[in-house]
C-alpha cells in the first residue's frame, strides 16, 4: 500500500515530531512492560500478567495507528495539493480555448489581410505572434499529471508554472520519460529542492528579458544508463560567473537578503550524490542547467 512507502522526509515538521515522540514513547512503554513481565511472570497473578500483556500489545497498537494516521494524512494532503494544481492548470486552459474560439475568426480574418496584400514579413510576424499564444496551450496540455505521473514532481512544475504565468514568463515543457522511475535511483525530497531551486532562479533571470522563455526537457538515455533534466532560460546578465555562482552568498541581485543560497545548496546536494552530475552552460540566448542522474 502507498500508506507504508510515505518517506519521514516528505513530513512537515510538526509531523516528524509527532511520529518521533510516539515512536519514543511507545519504545519505552512497551519495553518497561516487556521487561516487567518476564521478571515478575512467576510472581505475578495471571490475571494481572493478562492485563500486562493487554496493555503492552495496546501500546504498540496505538503507536502504530497513529503512525497509519499520519502517513494518511500526508498522502490525502499531497493528493489534494496535486488536485488543486491540475484544477487550476484546467481552468487556465480552459480559458485559453474559449478565448482561441472566441477570437477565431478574427485571427483568420487577420491572416487574410495579409495574404490578399501579399505582406509575407507582416504575416511571419503575425504567425509567430500567434505561435506563442498556441504554445502555451501545448504546454498546459502538457502539464498533466498522467504525463508528469511523479506526484512530487508535477506539484513541484505546476506550482513553478503558474508562478512563472503571473510575471508572464512561459515555460516550455517536454517530458518524455516515466518520470515514476527517478524515485528508484535518488531520493525524492532531494531532487525535487534541486529542481525547485534551478526553475525558481530560471524563472526569475527570465523574468529580466523581453523575450520570458524557460525550456524544461526530461529524457533518457539508456545507452549511458541516465535521466537528463535541462533546464535553459532566457537571460540578461550576459556577463555573469559561471564558476561562483556555486559560492555561498554569491548573488547577481542588487538585494542580498535571502539569496545567494540556492546553487549553493544544489551543490552540496550533489556532493552527497555520486549518481548526480550538473553542468552549467550559456550562450548568446540561452543560460543552461544540465542535471544528470545515473542509474
Amino acid at each position: 500500500m502507498e500508506i507504508f512507502h510515505v518517506n519521514l522526509e516528505d513530513l512537515p515538521t510538526k509531523g516528524k515530531i509527532f511520529i518521533i515522540i510516539n515512536i519514543l514513547l511507545g519504545s519505552v512503554t512497551a519495553g518497561i512492560q516487556i521487561f516487567l513481565i518476564s521478571f515478575y511472570k512467576y510472581n505475578m497473578p495471571s490475571i494481572i500478567l493478562t492485563i500486562a500483556i493487554i496493555g503492552s500489545c495496546s501500546c504498540i497498537f496505538i503507536v502504530l495507528y497513529n503512525l497509519f494516521n499520519v502517513s494518511k494524512l500526508v498522502i490525502t494532503s499531497r493528493n489534494l495539493e496535486e488536485a488543486k494544481l491540475y484544477n487550476q492548470t484546467v481552468n487556465l486552459l480552459l480559458d485559453n480555448m474559449r478565448c482561441f474560439k472566441h477570437d477565431f475568426n478574427n485571427i483568420m480574418q487577420g491572416i487574410g489581410g495579409y495574404v490578399e496584400t501579399n505582406n509575407m514579413s507582416g504575416l511571419k510576424k503575425y504567425y509567430s505572434q500567434l505561435q506563442k499564444d498556441c504554445n502555451r496551450v501545448n504546454n498546459l496540455s502538457t502539464l498533466n499529471p498522467k504525463i508528469i505521473n511523479s506526484s512530487a514532481i508535477y506539484n513541484v512544475i505546476a506550482g513553478k508554472y503558474h508562478k512563472a504565468n503571473d510575471i508572464e514568463v512561459q515555460i516550455s515543457l517536454c517530458v518524455l520519460v516515466d518520470l515514476n522511475e527517478l524515485e528508484n535511483h535518488l531520493k525524492m525530497y532531494q531532487f525535487t529542492r534541486i529542481l525547485g531551486i534551478l526553475i525558481d532562479n530560471a524563472i526569475e533571470a527570465a523574468s529580466e528579458c523581453d523575450e520570458k522563455m524557460v525550456y524544461i526537457t526530461f529524457r533518457k538515455e539508456e545507452n549511458r544508463s541516465r535521466f537528463i533534466i535541462v533546464i535553459e532560460n532566457t537571460y540578461f546578465n550576459k556577463d555573469i560567473d559561471l564558476n561562483r555562482i556555486f559560492e555561498k552568498d554569491f548573488s547577481t541581485k542588487s538585494e542580498k537578503t535571502n539569496s545567494g543560497l540556492g546553487l549553493w545548496e544544489v551543490r552540496e546536494f550533489l556532493k552527497k550524490n555520486k549518481n548526480l552530475n550538473l553542468y552549467t552552460s550559456k550562450n548568446d540566448n540561452l543560460f543552461s542547467q544540465q542535471l544528470e542522474i545515473y542509474y
